[in-house]
């Protein structure tokens, strides 16, 4: 059977950690906007910022889409706020402390090295995500997924059982 086809929904990231390559982007609890957006402009290839507490365990994630939507705001803040929201948010946007990580994360979402791809997969599309940190037991980030690493793992197994023999 070729290796392509070994890739199925039961493969844990640990098997196809050879692989993914790509290093999550990690901010602390305190960091503010230009942090946040700095740590996306240095490795854009994550999508989903981590943020961790003071011992470095994640306590919560930041899609970049939100670090977009707040740039946007700053930028632009009677188009985005007519767009998405009304006259009160507006105020209370103008009127608020500068945002920190603290501030805008979701609730932590994450995999650990023997999660199925199936499962990473479900993680993402159930919380809209692109991205999560692959975490320790003690929720320590090793790693990071998203879908293109996925579609990456699949591309170079299928590379690998090309006749060609690479």
């Amino acid at each position: 059977m070729p290796l392509a086809d070994k890739i199925t929904a039961k493969t844990t990231l640990k098997e196809a950690g050879e692989i993914i390559r790509v290093e999550a982007s990690v901010v602390a609890m305190k960091a503010t906007l230009p942090e946040m957006v700095q740590k996306v402009i240095d490795n854009p290839r994550t999508r989903t910022l981590c943020v961790v507490d003071e011992e470095e365990k994640l306590i919560g994630i930041i899609p970049s889409r939100t670090l977009d939507d707040d740039v946007f705001r700053r930028i632009v803040p009677e188009k985005f706020i007519q767009r998405h929201y009304g006259a009160k948010k507006l105020l209370k946007y103008l009127a608020g402390p500068e945002l920190t990580a603290e501030s805008i994360m979701r609730r932590p979402r994450f995999a650990k090295p023997n999660s199925t791809l199936a499962e990473v997969l479900r993680i993402l599309y159930e919380n809209d995500l692109e991205g999560i940190p692959i975490v320790d037991d003690e929720l320590k980030i090793v790693g990071y997924v998203d879908m293109h690493e996925i579609l990456a793992v699949w591309l170079e197994a299928a590379k690998r059982t090309e006749p060609d023999g690479k």
